[in-house]
């Protein structure tokens, strides 16, 4: 299957009303041949657009009507769990060489900051609304990975969420979840750090492969809304020398594709 790629808009900081400063490229985030919805109704629901110019501008709720979370084209769950490894490994040799490779991974700019650090396409001095859910769930799935308590994740982000607000008070930073998190991140961190401590686990044939099952829903496709998208048949790619493909995007609890025919069932 081929992944999506859509655009989603970067902000200069600080700026009002907002300045765009650009177009990222994007995709929704998938574990184990699933798509992850975002835990909070809507909050994944920005606008995308169809490439690097804007084009085709179109409401979240049409574009992406499963509230799937978005993350930068360039996210890779297997670096982010090496990320993962090199904190756990880091743990031999005490908390304190721990916890601060994870504040300096996921500072502000740090390079695993999903929303602002250039690495993943955004420019200089711009953040990127879209991926407020997937920075969170990456932040809780990193740490969970690594065999850290959901408390650090949850007691770092929300020192830093208070520290913007008090540093931007004309910001509207919420605060109102668990330790001064904004509740998107803290639904989105906690999801996260359950999917991060079931990858430490060794996957069994008995179970859904390390990861909590997916609940069942009907996906409908993106764009859909009368056609106002009209770059939805760049979103799937066809190789002539692979089976047909199902419509894009699967259901939520689409299963992974094997190498065999065969698989073991409980």
């Amino acid at each position: 299957m081929t992944d999506p790629t859509f655009y989603v808009a970067a902000q200069e900081r600080g700026s009002k009303p907002p300045k765009i400063t650009g177009y990222v490229p994007s995709t929704f985030l998938m574990r184990n041949g699933r798509y992850v919805v975002d835990p909070v109704a809507g909050a994944s629901q920005q606008f995308l657009y169809s490439d690097s110019s804007g084009s085709n501008k179109t409401p979240g709720a049409i574009a992406n009507p499963n509230n799937y979370v978005i993350v930068p084209k360039a996210y890779d769950e297997t670096a982010a769990k090496r990320v993962a490894d090199t904190i756990a490994a880091m743990q031999r040799l005490g908390t304190v060489p721990a916890l601060a490779l994870v504040a300096h991974s996921f500072m502000a700019d740090g390079p695993e900051d999903l929303q602002r650090h250039q690495r993943w396409g955004i420019p200089a001095n711009s953040f990127v609304p879209a991926y407020i859910s997937g920075a969170s769930d990456h932040f809780g799935y990193v740490t969970g990975a690594a065999g850290l308590p959901r408390e650090v994740a949850e007691t770092g982000g929300g020192v830093r969420n208070l520290f913007n607000r008090l540093t931007h008070p004309g910001g509207n930073i919420d605060t109102s979840g668990k330790i001064f998190l904004s509740k998107i991140n803290e639904a989105n961190l906690a999801q996260g750090h359950v999917a991060g401590a079931a990858a430490r686990q060794k996957p069994s044939a008995y179970d859904d492969y390390g990861y909590p099952a997916s609940p069942r829903e009907t996906a409908r496709t993106i764009g859909d809304g009368n056609g106002v998208l009209s770059f939805l048949s760049s979103l799937t790619g066809v190789d002539p020398d692979e089976p047909p493909q199902v419509a894009w995007p699967p259901q939520a609890d689409a299963p992974a594709r094997y190498l065999s025919s065969y698989r073991v069932r409980p």
